[in-house]
């Protein structure tokens, strides 16, 4: 979404004040008026305007850009951007919640070296109106290259092949988390992550349960 990218940028903000020898810019693509108005001027729109819509203009930001940030749907639509460019590595986050459909255009480009697909299946898959029976492949072929519903997501797809196949180096699960407290995360944790979540701990995580939710 617009705002997870929002976020992306506030991060990337924070490291060319605090580290400008390893980021002085980046790019952002996609429309001005779904961005937060503080990250205006890493926009390609904003600087197309000041520079001037010219394919020499285009080709020196983007060759300029060590970092270029999107949704997934934009950069799917950026296909001609995208070959004229090299990137070492693709990152796309929350990757468990988009459908193959919307990240093939991105996911097939011979422009990028390695793509790093991060998300979680289990706290949020893919949304679909469709029921089970609809989404559901019954070709044979389909099914043996790993296809068995079309409510799947590529990143679980491709991580229950691997799994299944022990390429344990294809694959890593993050055991820290910050959002919950322990005494709330503990049927989470027991039930899908087999106990093997641990706090980071942030402060809020090391006071009491108590402390934090008072009883009236």
């Amino acid at each position: 979404t617009n705002r997870a990218v929002d976020e992306l940028c506030g991060m990337l903000e924070d490291i060319v004040k605090s580290s400008p020898d390893l980021l002085t810019d980046y790019l952002r693509l996609g429309h001005v008026v779904s961005a937060s108005p503080q990250y205006h001027d890493r926009m390609m729109e904003s600087r197309l305007e000041k520079y001037g819509a010219k394919s020499d203009v285009v080709q020196k930001l983007l060759a300029d850009a060590r970092i270029v940030v999107a949704t997934v749907s934009t950069m799917s639509l950026q296909s001609t951007l995208l070959r004229s460019m090299h990137f070492d590595v693709a990152f796309v986050d929350e990757a468990s919640q988009i459908l193959e459909p919307y990240i093939m255009p991105v996911y097939v480009e011979q422009s990028v070296d390695r793509y790093v697909l991060v998300g979680d299946q289990k706290q949020l898959p893919a949304v679909v109106m469709q029921n089970s029976s609809m989404s559901d492949i019954s070709d044979m072929a389909l099914k043996d290259a790993g296809l068995h519903n079309c409510a799947e997501s590529l990143f679980s797809r491709m991580l229950h092949r691997f799994m299944d196949q022990g390429r344990t180096d294809l694959y890593y699960q993050i055991n820290t988390q910050g959002r919950m407290h322990p005494e709330l995360f503990k049927f989470v944790n027991s039930q899908f992550y087999c106990n093997q979540l641990k706090p980071v701990p942030l402060k809020h995580q090391s006071r009491s349960i108590e402390e934090l939710y008072p009883t009236v």
